[in-house]
């Protein structure tokens, strides 16, 4: 019986997990990787969203996106407990891709959480 349920349970997650993919919008061409030039890739990431810029020296910024302008943006980056905004040119920026999960390791941890709440709510403990 509980395997039945297991199996129930899984096949429900599964089915509603891609439909939540297929409903989320697909992301858009270059928003954080791949083609596109840096003001392309910057005006497709909302402020407030980690991103992480490769700089045309080599370097790498980590930090949160503060907003757009025609010649750049602003990073709010903290090193050793100091915060501070930076300005950075889109001429010194060689791409901006997006940090943080992807769609499908968030799917993944929905599933294993909802997983381990119904195998600790359905299990007999009593065995």
């Amino acid at each position: 019986m509980l395997k039945q349920w297991i199996s129930v349970l899984t096949a429900v997650t599964l089915l509603h997990c891609s439909n939540v993919a297929t409903a989320q919008s697909a992301p858009e061409k270059g928003a954080g990787r791949g083609p596109g030039t840096p003001v392309e890739q910057v005006e497709k990431i909302k402020p407030g969203k980690k991103i992480e810029v490769r700089l045309t020296t080599g370097q790498t910024l980590k930090g949160k996106l503060v907003r757009v302008t025609p010649q750049g943006f602003e990073l709010r980056r903290v090193e050793a407990g100091h915060e501070s905004v930076q300005s950075v040119a889109f001429q010194d920026v060689e791409s901006v891709k997006k940090r943080g999960w992807s769609l499908w390791a968030k799917i993944g941890v929905g599933y294993a959480i909802c997983m381990t709440i119904f195998l600790v709510l359905f299990h007999d403990f009593s065995v």
